[in-house]
């Protein structure tokens, strides 16, 4: 396809002189997954102690009293802003659960997020971790 489209530019500036002389159109921005999109709100809500229970699996939404998420809070927050979030891998786990690994960059270290998925699309599981050596 990338081909394809390449020799047709490529025609066409051959045909049209003038336009060989402009520079080239920017591509359109890339689309942001959207499952990275909800592992960076998460870590944020997490961050913040303010949690959107909507989002969260019903085991989930029940292990996070509180007062563990103020401990989440107290660890999470002074991290401050993500400088870099990838894309690392996944995989499928206990009761189809879909976990996501994105390797997130802070300006003090950096850390594996891993966003686990249930089967509805309900968050079932997120931990925080140092990268194993």
């Amino acid at each position: 396809m990338k081909a394809i489209v390449l020799l047709g530019a490529l025609c066409a500036f051959t045909a049209v002189p003038a336009l060989a002389q402009s520079s080239p159109s920017p591509a359109p921005p890339a689309t942001p997954d959207p499952i990275a999109v909800r592992a960076q709100t998460m870590l944020h809500e997490f961050q913040t102690g303010k949690v959107d229970r909507s989002q969260l699996d019903a085991k989930m939404s029940a292990t996070l009293s509180p007062e563990v998420l103020k401990q989440i809070q107290a660890k999470f927050g002074p991290l401050g802003d993500p400088q870099q979030f990838t894309f690392a891998g996944k995989q499928t786990v206990q009761d189809d659960n879909t976990a996501y690994v994105y390797r997130v960059t802070f300006k003090s270290g950096t850390f594996n997020e891993i966003f686990a998925l249930d089967k509805d699309g309900k968050v079932s599981g997120f931990y925080l971790v140092a990268p194993q050596q």
